[in-house]
């Protein structure tokens, strides 16, 4: 399904990245997914099909968001940007970081990291920065 969130922003003629980043899709699955196929924005694809396309998005730049609970189905992975996604949004404009994309997972810098800052590149989120590490 394409996403709502660059779609929204899109149809505004306020969206950003748009050299960078294409309407996409957000994967949706179970009952959730058999609905929007039966609506017409949905349409069913492989494991394989939708591993192989996260890969593409990622390699984009695009951040996979999911459901942060245990208990329940899997409904949606969401494939965020910075320029216009409700849930990146809410941490880096908005000023909400808890309410809009909250997180049982805190990054961390281990043994490993020389604080090179190529991950300050990546993390849209401004989870990290070389001052926080």
């Amino acid at each position: 399904m394409p996403c709502p969130c660059r779609t929204r922003t899109e149809k505004l003629d306020v969206r950003e990245y748009r050299d960078k980043f294409p309407i996409g899709s957000c994967i949706f699955s179970g009952g959730t997914a058999r609905r929007f196929e039966q609506l017409g924005p949905g349409k069913p694809v492989t494991k394989e099909q939708a591993i192989e396309y996260l890969d593409e998005m990622v390699e984009r730049g695009l951040i996979p968001t999911a459901q942060n609970h245990l208990a329940g189905p899997f409904g949606v992975m969401c494939l965020c940007c910075g320029g216009g996604c409700s849930n990146v949004r809410g941490r880096t404009v908005w000023d909400n970081p808890t309410e809009v994309l909250p997180s049982a997972f805190a990054p961390r810098a281990d043994d490993e990291c020389v604080l090179c800052g190529t991950c300050l590149d990546l993390v849209m989120t401004m989870a990290r920065d070389n001052n926080r590490l």
